[in-house]
């Protein structure tokens, strides 16, 4: 091109090129799947919170029907049971004798989201039930069966 003339629209000008783009890709290589993995990781943690938490109610019921056909009475207590939950638990427990023939137990996340999204409550009829953030009651929808009976 000679000197003065205007250039033309067809011929590239001088490219600069910035390293923002190349170091956007990269970073979004390697920080994509960690956070997917991290969410995978969440996701697993809290169906195995959930699945103890319902496999500790099941316990409860359990030993409920044991000590009902001994005593004639369902207890009055977990600690009566000897059925005591491990503190290090996702889930907090809850028990209450509601008459000699009668209990409800709960289990609910310690840190709802983070060690569970459901709430679980169980009865004498020895069927638990399940709700999603919110506690659990004789209403709601039953936790269905997992075929390992």
């Amino acid at each position: 091109m000679i000197s003065g003339e205007t250039p033309s629209p067809l011929m590239p000008k001088d490219k600069k090129y910035s390293i923002w783009p190349a170091t956007f890709i990269i970073c979004l290589a390697f920080v994509a799947p960690l956070t997917i993995g991290t969410i995978e990781l969440r996701i697993a943690r809290n169906a195995h919170a959930e699945t103890d938490a319902i496999q500790k109610l099941q316990a409860i019921a359990l030993a409920e029907n044991e000590y009902r056909k001994s005593i004639n009475r369902f207890s009055s207590s977990l600690e009566e049971l000897k059925v005591l939950p491990n503190p290090e638990d996702s889930y907090r427990y809850d028990y209450r004798q509601l008459s000699p023939d009668a209990y409800e137990a709960v289990a609910a996340p310690k840190q709802p989201g983070k060690h569970g999204k459901r709430f679980f409550y169980l009865d004498q009829s020895g069927v638990v039930h399940y709700e999603i953030l919110r506690p659990a009651t004789i209403t709601s929808p039953e936790v269905p069966p997992t075929g390992n009976k």
